[in-house]
């Protein structure tokens, strides 16, 4: 299993859960399940984009949910500067666990199963399975994990035009997170 994680700050992925409280809870009650109910090993991949931006403070989830230390033999934890690439492990994986990020969609594009939990972009156009709530979300991932054969993906040019129209059309602002001059201001 591949478990991409989100920039923690980047906007897609702010205020987008829908069966778990938050993405340290989503990860903890996931991993947990994963190690308790099934054989599979499990690649977390924190994302590349925060070894470039290193001024903002990051949640470090090796420390904040130490069950993923303790599992070392199934849960391997690649860090942003890791020099690995996470395609090539998703080509291998039976199953992807997204939270809000593209790489679900390109996952799906791999011909790759993906379980949805959140409210991402994608979450509404029949590319992967939308878990109803933590049961069902579980029950997918023992599901799709021995069910590998079938496509959880309805509307493979969904998945196609998602990407194309996620990667063609970026949303232009002022702030960005490479401006920073609004961090030294007052709320005043």
């Amino acid at each position: 299993i591949v478990i991409p994680l989100n920039v923690a700050w980047d906007a897609a992925a702010l205020g987008r859960d829908r069966i778990f409280e938050n993405d340290i809870v989503w990860l903890e009650r996931t991993l947990r399940y994963i190690i308790e109910y099934t054989d599979a090993t499990v690649l977390i991949r924190e994302h590349p984009a925060q070894n470039v931006n290193k001024r903002f403070k990051f949640v470090d989830f090796e420390e904040t949910i130490p069950f993923i230390k303790e599992h070392a033999d199934r849960i391997y934890f690649a860090k942003a500067a890791d020099e690995i690439n996470t395609y090539q492990y998703i080509e291998n994986c039976k199953l992807v666990l997204p939270y809000t990020s593209t790489i679900g969609v390109e996952s799906v594009m791999m011909g790759k199963n993906v379980i949805i939990h959140t409210d991402v972009y994608y979450v509404d156009i029949e590319i992967g399975y939308k878990a109803k709530d933590e049961k069902d979300y579980f029950d997918h991932i023992q599901y799709y994990l021995t069910h590998t054969e079938e496509n959880a993906c309805k509307k493979m040019k969904n998945a196609f035009l998602a990407y194309y129209f996620q990667m063609m059309n970026p949303l232009q602002c002022d702030y960005s997170s490479w401006y920073t001059d609004w961090m030294s201001l007052t709320l005043d």
